[in-house]
């Protein structure tokens, strides 16, 4: 095999969860030409791939309408065979009931080099995420996993349904939802007591995920009731008893919550993990992207005033690295930038200033830059009323006192392009000066498909805004969303209401509530705990 010859990589995605694919996986995806993927696989896996990459939808659902084994086998073999790495994005593991080795057999036939990547089964995690230990030393020793949907083209059902029935372990039947009362039927009829618990269990590991518990001989007619649709894992045994001491999803503050994130990717990465962490969903779509400049227009006036300035103003954790970038790129010491304080707008902005070994003077409780103008202009000192501002900078430090220079103090201001003019005006009318430098330009993003199409479906709780300009890209997607959505894979209704709306801080409320966007939340003070408390305060109140 030559260096440059195709591949293809028979991926597992796991069950649902985007964050159960394994490491390799997930680098494997990050580098495909081509990605061929199924129709349960979670959206957010797809972002992960580079822009450049092909991705090939090939899924198909229980009426059996999509493309065929056939076509996928021809789609792989024609892609490698054009020198492209290709990942086959396969739900599950690709070797258990996913055809992968039907897809592998092709593979050897034509010739075509291929890796084999495991995946998390949903017959072991979907049971553990609703509470369900498939095997237990005191409960079951065995684990048996069937198909409940067999291969039309058999001449008869070759699950052996009575060695099960008085294996004394686990079952767990994937596919089977669509069969469920012959399923049932089976295993009574060879020898199991219809009393046995039973779990069927719907879009584990995701968001939706739906558990429902009786015995074999009503379950069927549960799985009716509840109108349960696939995907379906039902496991059959004594475990199920420990899902009553054993659900630990449940019981999270956000289980079952699907939450948007607007925020830019590369900092979202805390406020992401923290949601997860209570349970919910959290889908990452970035309304905006930041765009450093190469050469700010403020540059020359930075350098000729510099060694002159009394305060530096940081309002975000954005504006700290891409500043830091521009004074390595204009040599500019920070040591000789004068008798300088630091501000900060909001804990994530402290932080990281903390991260490069500087603590901001002052942080404002508020969160905004409204709050700033007053203190800046007054010097600050002891007992001049800044307490308050100054309350989340940390034991390390005390009051700034009151700079000795009499002539007129600066401020400088590093921003992006559409931040707002108040502070500068502020302290304009204050009597000093106000350097602003603006480092970045804020653009909008367009929301991808699928974030449209769950919006559409009314499936995403609350939206978690972070910016003025998140909730105007929000606002347009759900003003122009219907008709993007119409045109995609699965439509749309004709219009898009808005999700609850949690705001960082009253700045954003604002302009999400100028938008027509359902605000229901503001959060204290700007931090990622502040906003998921909001967050879990308004969808407990439901």
């Amino acid at each position: 095999m030559g260096l440059n010859s195709g591949k293809v990589f028979l991926v597992g995605a796991g069950p649902g969860d985007y964050r159960l694919i394994t490491c390799r996986g997930k680098d494997l995806l990050a580098a495909a030409d081509v990605v061929v993927y199924d129709r349960l696989i979670d959206p957010r896996l797809l972002a992960l791939a580079r822009p450049q990459a092909e991705l090939l939808y090939v899924g198909k659902g229980g009426d059996g309408k999509g493309a065929s084994q056939e076509e996928i086998n021809d789609l792989l073999v024609a892609h490698a065979g054009r020198g492209k790495m290709v990942v086959r994005l396969k739900g599950g593991d690709p070797f258990l009931f996913g055809r992968g080795g039907e897809e592998a057999e092709t593979l050897v036939a034509a010739g075509i080099p291929f890796e084999v990547v495991p995946g998390v089964t949903s017959a072991l995690s979907v049971p553990a995420y609703a509470g369900i230990p498939v095997t237990h030393r005191r409960v079951a020793s065995s684990v048996h996993v069937v198909t409940g949907h067999e291969d039309p083209g058999k001449q008869e059902d070759t699950v052996r349904w009575s060695e099960l029935a008085s294996s004394g372990g686990t079952i767990v039947v994937l596919m089977g939802i669509e069969n469920i009362r012959a399923i049932t039927g089976k295993l009574v009829a060879a020898g199991l007591d219809p009393s046995t618990p039973a779990a069927l269990i719907q879009r584990g590991t995701t968001a939706a995920q739906r558990c429902i518990v009786d015995v074999v001989g009503r379950i069927a007619e549960r799985a009716v009731e509840s109108d349960l649709r696939p995907p379906v894992v039902m496991v059959v045994g004594e475990v199920v008893r420990l899902r009553d001491r054993l659900a630990w999803r449940e019981g999270l503050p956000l289980s079952g919550r699907r939450i948007l994130v607007t925020r830019p990717s590369e900092r979202s990465a805390s406020l992401t993990a923290l949601i997860e962490s209570l349970g919910g969903e959290a889908w990452t779509v970035p309304a905006v992207r930041i765009v450093p400049r190469p050469e700010p227009p403020e540059t020359a006036d930075v350098v000729r005033g510099w060694g002159s300035y009394r305060w530096i103003v940081l309002t975000s954790p954005t504006s700290v690295e891409i500043f830091f970038s521009f004074l390595a790129q204009q040599r500019l010491d920070l040591r000789r930038a004068g008798v300088f304080r630091l501000a900060a707008v909001g804990r994530g902005t402290a932080e990281a200033l903390g991260s490069r070994g500087l603590f901001p003077d002052v942080v404002p409780d508020g969160g905004s830059t409204a709050d700033l103008a007053p203190l800046l202009a007054s010097g600050i000192e002891p007992g001049d009323g800044a307490a308050s501002c100054a309350a989340q900078v940390g034991p390390r430090d005390k009051l700034p006192h009151r700079l000795s220079d009499d002539g007129p103090q600066a401020a400088l201001l590093p921003r992006g392009n559409l931040a707002s003019r108040e502070l500068q005006e502020a302290l304009a009318a204050r009597g000093m000066l106000a350097q602003p430098l603006t480092l970045y330009d804020t653009l909008p993003e367009t929301l991808p498909a699928y974030a449209l199409e769950a919006l559409a479906a009314g499936a995403i709780d609350a939206a978690v805004l972070t910016s003025p300009s998140g909730a105007r890209v929000l606002a347009a997607a759900l003003n122009g969303g219907a008709e993007a959505a119409a045109a995609s894979r699965t439509g749309a209704p004709s219009a898009f209401p808005s999700p609850r709306c949690v705001c960082i801080g009253e700045v954003t409320a604002e302009a999400a509530r100028s938008e027509g966007l359902d605000v229901r939340g503001v959060a204290a003070r700007p931090g990622d705990e502040e906003m998921v408390g909001s967050l879990i305060e308004i969808l407990s109140q439901e």
